[in-house]
């Protein structure tokens, strides 16, 4: 969820004995008020099941994701009822797909991953019907860079995304730091949500052309960040590949960073008067609001940040293509 592998630093510790002894909080680096909580299981010894609710402060939750890298137990059970009882969401996430499919791989040749992708979740799903959940829906997932999107995150993310309500499903799609298509998709719909909003404010007629191209700037910025394509995020991706930034930035083409840079060439995109012409909002010019903007730069800034964000995310796609390829 904050798109870091298990040897970068900021995230729960891995391993092949107990790591998670405690209740521990992962903040989002940029986005505070968005945490990541890692709990122990239930029923151990520091955190027995009549303590654990209270330990893990089930109340202060939005979801609770139950996670379980082989069979789901009678003590999972408790928890997703208790959950329930709260009146909070849960889900059940099997993981570690990846290791199943390799050992199943090597008793049976020929096996496809599918096969042992539905053989899990039947078992999964047959598990926790004995425990009482007979409509369970169960999320199959490996947590390798290379396998994220293979099974069923995206079915998960678009889960958890519809079952917020709507101020804070913004709040988590701008949140995740994951790349992959899935997510990347949802922040370029919520994203394109913000054109006219954020095109009406830029071209208030209190502001200078300055102003309003600054207000632009920063919105363009913010695509970036969220679409991987920034400056931070493309080192990151560099490292992760072994290439040099410059190559990376050059085998994807990075158009966006180019015109942001320059403030010359980023006001005569924001001002040009042939660009996309997409369906885009457009404001609703019968409203008395809009003797307090000028429109024709409203028209322009909406076009311009259009065709940006669409830049941005073409660049993104590139990125994950060419991991793909690399990891």
């Amino acid at each position: 969820m904050l798109g870091l592998n298990p040897c970068d630093g900021g995230g729960a510790e891995v391993g092949v004995t107990e790591t998670t002894t405690i209740r521990q909080e992962y903040k989002h680096p940029q986005y505070q008020n968005f945490v990541l909580i890692d709990c122990p299981g239930v029923g151990t010894l520091k955190c027995p099941k009549e303590k654990y609710l209270k330990l893990i402060d089930l109340q202060n939750c939005d979801f609770v994701i139950i996670i379980s890298c082989s069979r789901f137990k009678e003590n999972d059970a408790w928890l997703a009822t208790e959950t329930t009882k709260a009146k909070k969401k849960f889900y059940f996430v099997r993981s570690k797909i990846d290791q199943d499919i390799k050992s199943e791989s090597e008793k049976q040749k020929g096996i496809k991953s599918s096969e042992v992708v539905t053989k899990v979740e039947d078992y999964c799903k047959k598990e926790l019907s004995a425990l009482g959940f007979e409509k369970a829906v169960v999320f199959i997932i490996s947590s390798r860079f290379k396998l994220r999107e293979k099974f069923h995150l995206k079915r998960l993310i678009n889960t958890l995304l519809k079952d917020l309500p709507i101020l804070k499903r913004d709040a988590l799609i701008f949140s995740i730091s994951l790349t992959i298509k899935p997510v990347l998709d949802e922040k370029k719909t919520s994203l394109m949500e913000r054109i006219g909003k954020i095109a009406t404010t830029a071209a208030c007629r209190v502001f200078s052309e300055k102003t309003g191209l600054r207000i632009l700037h920063e919105e363009i910025e913010f695509y970036q960040e969220q679409l991987g394509v920034n400056e931070e995020r493309l080192i990151g991706f560099a490292r992760q590949m072994d290439m040099n930034i410059d190559a990376l930035k050059k085998k994807i083409d990075l158009r966006s960073s180019i015109i942001l840079n320059d403030p010359l060439k980023f006001r005569e995109f924001c001002l040009c008067e042939t660009l996309s012409r997409k369906d885009i909002p457009v404001y609703d010019h019968r409203s008395t609001v809009e003797k307090c903007f000028s429109r024709k730069n409203y028209k322009r800034y909406c076009y311009a940040m259009y065709d940006l964000l669409m830049m941005c995310y073409e660049e993104s796609e590139k990125i994950l293509k060419l991991i793909s390829t690399k990891v």
